[in-house]
């Protein structure tokens, strides 16, 4: 449309210097007649008739030239007239189509905005056994009573703070934000959000960090990166050299923490990564693009970050050297494959094992040392977390309750910030540890042969437990809460709701785990009082690989370079 208007003002503008320079210049019929007269011999003497006669001739040609001069300016205003005309009729139907698509513009503003207002009042729906029932909204404000009623029903309509005071309800957003392998989100606002423009500030501190390679964190950090550029670091003793002295660094960051951390939203959550790569650069390539320390939130792991995959030590490394460089950005807790007895049992997990992996790349003397080293950072990695004071974070579920503490939050605060539940002879304090890292929710069958308060033996056998809807509620009710991130449970679509949509599921590594081909990856962010989902697209694993096979035949996709009009100052 504005490629139309300045093309009719161009045309405008341009006859109307032509006109101009015709009115200031002679005429093609008074230039002809000014030609044949300078061509004319001259004549020195006439005769007094002859001469008469001549004038009156000169002045017969003058005024046909006049007149002929006159006809030819009122032809050519007349044409420019009309094309005049004919410009400012194309204008004004420029005008009016530009007043329908305003028109439509604003239709399609109110239809939007009706949506969106529908989309608001929609609740996450789960059928557990006990029939439908619609997701409630976030509510925070741990510590403050409720009706016995509300609690019972699992309504969450009276929002709450920490502080006591009322604020607007928090709704539960139903729709399913994928992003597939051109690295495009969609039906989400997240694309926008993570493609901001970058600030000059911003372009140097990524050239900066890109440069900087003098540190154990930053080649940690660059491996990461780029694995196959890399490759000769990370089967060297150097890398092994750097994962030992980022251990010996990052430990105490986790000692200093509380056993149940107290965060704020936005936050992203993350279940399990189980030793892959691809998925974790995923996240990295899509949700923190410019870097961790340049995205607005903090980002939350639960834990299983080794055994399964075959790259474990990226992972844990890759971690914990964010953790070094940013403690108050990213936060780790404990899960099951987070304890020795498991990463290091190399006769069930084989190849798969963490500990079979160390020695695999640096040998056994080195490869036990580094696992000895990333097994002390675990054992002081924090048990739970709380987003809000409203969503508790564990890496496997609720903890049975313990006597002698006044709710299970207490019993988890109390757990030694160095604590490894197979080496401890503490019986009370190992149940909560293994609660809190091995427990799952009950299903269906298994809900019929809960105890009293909604407690029954895991299918995972030994001493693990599962917990069921009674459970939930109350220890939703005691402890003030609306909501179960955990993660634990393989799942082929990434994210599972279940009890009554009150627990979440969180699943962020599509492979090892027998899911197959369609198997994808999740996470969650808290942002603003919404839940937002966050799945890759089942399409991603296919658009990879027709993108890799491109690769391989030499195929390289545009890459976007930035200018001063991308940089906002």
């Amino acid at each position: 449309m504005r490629a139309w208007d300045e093309d009719v003002e161009r045309q405008e503008r341009i006859l109307q210097r032509h006109l101009r320079a015709w009115e200031k210049s002679p005429s093609p019929q008074a230039k002809a007649a000014n030609e044949s007269a300078s061509a004319r011999p001259a004549t020195t003497s006439r005769p007094a008739a002859s001469n008469s006669l001549s004038r009156w001739a000169d002045s017969d040609d003058e005024e046909d030239d006049f007149s002929s001069r006159n006809r030819s300016k009122d032809i050519q205003k007349g044409q420019i007239t009309d094309l005049q005309g004919e410009l400012r009729g194309v204008r004004g139907e420029n005008d009016e189509m530009r007043r329908e698509c305003e028109a439509m513009r604003k239709q399609l503003e109110d239809a939007t905005k009706k949506l969106e207002e529908r989309e608001k009042g929609l609740f996450w729906e789960m059928d557990d056994g006990n029939g439908a029932r619609n997701g409630p909204v976030l509510s925070a404000g741990r510590g403050q009573s409720r009706s016995p009623s509300a609690s019972s029903a699992g309504d969450c309509s009276t929002p709450r703070t920490p502080g006591g005071t009322a604020r607007s309800p928090h709704n539960v957003h139903a729709s399913m934000h994928v992003v597939s392998a051109d690295g495009i989100a969609r039906k989400t606002p997240l694309a926008s959000r993570h493609g901001r423009r970058m600030s000059v500030g911003t372009t140097g501190e990524i050239t900066e960090r890109m440069v900087q390679r003098d540190t154990s964190s930053q080649r940690v950090l660059q491996g990461f990166m780029d694995p196959e550029g890399e490759a000769s670091y990370l089967h060297s003793t150097t890398f092994a050299n750097d994962i030992i002295e980022i251990c010996r660094q990052v430990q105490h960051i986790f000692e200093d923490e509380a056993r149940v951390l107290d965060l704020q939203s936005p936050c992203y959550v993350f279940g399990d990564i189980h030793g892959n790569v691809e998925d974790l650069q995923f996240f990295q390539d899509n949700l923190w693009k410019l870097g961790m320390s340049l995205t607005g939130g903090t980002f939350l792991f639960l834990g299983d970050y080794v055994d399964r995959g075959q790259d474990g030590l990226e992972v844990a490394a890759y971690l914990f050297a964010q953790k070094l460089d940013l403690p108050r950005k990213l936060f780790m807790l404990r899960g099951n494959h987070e304890t020795r007895a498991v990463n290091g049992d190399v006769c069930w997990y084989q190849k798969r094992s963490f500990l079979h992996q160390c020695r695999e790349r640096f040998g056994n003397q080195m490869g036990t040392e580094v696992h000895e080293a990333v097994n002390c950072v675990f054992d002081r990695l924090p048990l739970a977390a709380t987003i809000d004071a409203d969503i508790f974070c564990v890496h496997g579920g609720i903890p049975r309750p313990v006597p002698g503490y006044d709710d299970e939050l207490c019993a988890i605060d109390a757990v030694p910030c160095v604590f490894d539940p197979d080496a401890s002879d503490h019986e009370i304090l190992t149940q909560v540890v293994s609660d809190c890292i091995w427990s799952d929710p009950a299903t269906k069958t298994q809900e019929t042969q809960l105890d009293d308060s909604g407690f029954g033996m895991s299918l995972r056998g030994e001493d693990a437990v599962c917990f069921g809807q009674a459970a939930v509620d109350r220890f939703l009710e005691v402890n003030q809460l609306s909501y179960i991130f955990r993660a634990h449970t393989s799942l082929t679509e990434g994210i599972d709701l279940s009890k009554g949509a009150r627990v979440f599921t969180i699943f962020s590594t599509s492979k090892d785990h027998g899911g197959g081909p369609e198997a994808t990856c999740g996470c969650v962010l808290v942002d603003g009082g919404q839940i937002i989902v966050i799945n890759r697209s089942p399409k991603y694993n296919f658009d990879k690989l027709q993108m890799d096979k491109k690769a391989e035949r030499g195929y390289r996709p545009e890459r976007r370079k930035f200018n001063d009009q991308h940089i906002a100052l």
